[in-house]
């Protein structure tokens, strides 16, 4: 894999051309506060400033699913004898990690 450094001057240029195929966030100052916000080539960046979120939210979900639960359906068709058709015996309820 190869390593290339971006200087700070071809630093609009390079996020002009990302912009034009993808959702480009970038550090902007406004009233005081620094945000990220969708780049358009008249804002000035901000990388001096920490921003008030974190960058995390653009990366990883909203929320995730710490376990889904996956039920068995017996029928008297595959051998469970004495529960109703499409009945749910708990010992069937399993985590599953998806």
């Amino acid at each position: 894999m190869n390593s290339y450094i971006l200087k700070k001057e071809h630093l609009p240029a390079y996020l002009k051309r990302l912009s034009k195929t993808f959702d480009v966030q970038v550090p902007v100052s406004a009233q005081g506060i620094t945000l990220f916000a969708p780049y358009e080539e008249h804002l000035e960046l901000d990388f001096a400033s920490h921003t008030r979120l974190s960058a995390k939210s653009y990366f990883l979900p909203q929320h995730e699913v710490p376990a889904s639960l996956r039920r068995r359906w017996l029928s008297t068709a595959t051998g469970g004898a004495g529960y109703p058709k499409g009945a749910f015996r708990s010992k069937a309820l399993r985590c599953t990690g998806s």
